[in-house]
């Protein structure tokens, strides 16, 4: 057992945590690997695994190492430190790509397995983007307006990572 899972479990028990049975509940991505495991205090994570248990009312943010430590499956909890690192290259990647102005105002994203648009809206004066992927139409993301073509590219690369996991 590493020294990180040792203080894992040393903080756990300090708690009155459970020490096992815990379910990684998502792995978030940071800007960078700046953020500290909060139980053994490593402080250079970039992907964080959100970890929670039947018994205990919070949630931990955690590296994979503390992960693996909780859930009793390090295998599975470098699986999905490695699927996050994918879903990151892919997403920096997809970011990357150049879009082009149609003639009609709009730009698009050529080469892809859907038609992805971003058109300029407005709505009482204020613009925003309107992201058409496929077919379906995007305004909002995470209850806000769409407000930069940045945003419109993200936002068109969460609805094809959604519906790449559905498929």
């Amino acid at each position: 057992m590493s020294g990180y899972s040792q203080r894992c479990i040393a903080k756990l028990e300090v708690l009155g945590a459970p020490r096992s049975g815990w379910t990684c509940k998502n792995v978030e991505t940071m800007e960078d690997a700046t953020f500290a495991c909060e139980l053994c205090d490593y402080d250079r994570i970039r992907y964080v695994h959100v970890m929670a248990h039947p018994q205990w009312s919070g949630e931990f943010r955690v590296g994979c190492v503390c992960d693996g430590t909780m859930s009793g499956n390090m295998l599975a909890a470098q699986e999905r430190d490695d699927s996050a690192k994918r879903r990151e290259t892919r997403r920096r990647a997809f970011l990357k790509k150049q879009w082009a102005e149609h003639p009609a105002g709009f730009m698009v994203l050529p080469k892809t397995r859907k038609a992805i648009t971003a058109e300029i809206d407005s709505f009482r004066g204020r613009e925003f983007y309107k992201v058409i992927v496929g077919g379906e139409p995007y305004q909002w993301w995470k209850n806000r307006r769409i407000e930069t073509l940045e945003a419109a590219k993200a936002v068109a690369f969460e609805v094809l990572e959604y519906e790449r996991k559905t498929d």
